[in-house]
């Protein structure tokens, strides 16, 4: 009796790799936006679809999400881009912050002018989210020379507050901003201007 069980079990087994299909995947909900971290919803005979709308340009290697898109669809397959419905301006608490979390060690910000502008003070207001993202540990201001950035001063690390940074006039097209993170944290700007 056993035997014929075990022969049984055998011959399913070698069926099934011939009558098991891959799954086929279809067509996307859009070509025209790169939606990301899609969250569905059913009600009656529509699904809804909210994504995120990702514009990180071509071989960036992070995302860019500044709005949020509403597919709609009543068979599952084809889907009707609504617009945006949601965009940072949306949320109060949204302030364009820069933060660079996992990133550790030394990262940089910097300004670009396509003509040479006088500088003479710059300031930052850093953010600290209290989950990762901290205060650095330290902060260099540099310009860039025409063929090397030359260091200019250090900068505050000072929390809920604009660092102030003064420094001889410098004529320069590119203004850059060195953050070094404490151990163990990543760290974030919320505002860095600069002044002639």
């Amino acid at each position: 009796m056993r035997r014929r069980w075990a022969a049984a079990l055998a011959a399913a087994l070698l069926l099934l790799p011939g009558t098991a299909r891959p799954a086929l995947a279809g067509p996307p909900i859009t070509t025209a936006i790169y939606p990301a971290d899609p969250a569905a919803l059913a009600v009656g005979d529509t699904l809804y679809l909210y994504t995120g709308h990702d514009e990180a340009p071509t071989g960036g290697t992070n995302f860019v999400m500044r709005d949020w898109h509403l597919f709609t669809s009543s068979d599952a397959t084809t889907f009707t881009d609504q617009g945006a419905r949601l965009s940072l301006a949306n949320f109060p608490h949204s302030h364009g912050a820069y933060g660079n979390w996992n990133h550790q060690g030394t990262e940089w910000l910097e300004y670009r002018w396509p003509a040479a502008r006088t500088i003479s003070r710059s300031e930052v207001y850093w953010f600290d989210d209290g989950l990762g993202i901290d205060l650095p540990a330290s902060c260099r201001l540099q310009y860039w020379n025409g063929g090397a950035y030359v260091d200019l001063a250090g900068c505050g690390v000072a929390g809920d507050t604009f660092n102030p940074i003064t420094f001889s006039p410098v004529s320069t097209t590119r203004l850059r901003l060195n953050i070094t993170s404490r151990t163990g944290s990543s760290t974030g700007v919320l505002e860095w201007r600069a002044f002639s």
